[in-house]
């Protein structure tokens, strides 16, 4: 004898979850950059992997040199802004105590 059922409903035995597919809507762009990154970097080791001793040296030196370059180019253009910065706030001191001592009348 089977069990009475009442649409959809069952008194022994109990229904399945529902299941659903919801596709993730947000787009990373940093991490699509990322990726193209890493995939442009690893064509580039697989690259470097195919080159001769010499050819690698040579790549080695040219990397360091840019690297130097590019530090001492940081450096200097902070150390130009640095002084920039100083230079127009001592100016504006200098303008504004200026300006206050030329408008003080003397007492007397």
């Amino acid at each position: 004898m089977k069990p009475p059922k009442i649409k959809g409903l069952s008194f022994f035995k109990t229904g399945t979850n529902r299941r659903f597919s919801f596709p993730a809507r947000y787009y990373d762009e940093r991490k699509e950059e990322m990726e193209q990154r890493y995939e442009k970097m690893r064509e580039e080791v697989k690259k470097e992997q195919n080159l001769s001793k010499d050819q690698r040296q040579e790549l080695k030196q040219i990397m360091s040199d840019n690297w130097r370059n590019n530090s001492y180019r940081v450096q200097s253009r902070n150390s130009i802004i640095r002084f920039s910065v100083i230079l127009i706030m001592l100016i504006i001191l200098v303008v504004i105590f200026g300006y206050g001592f030329l408008q003080m009348e003397p007492n007397g």
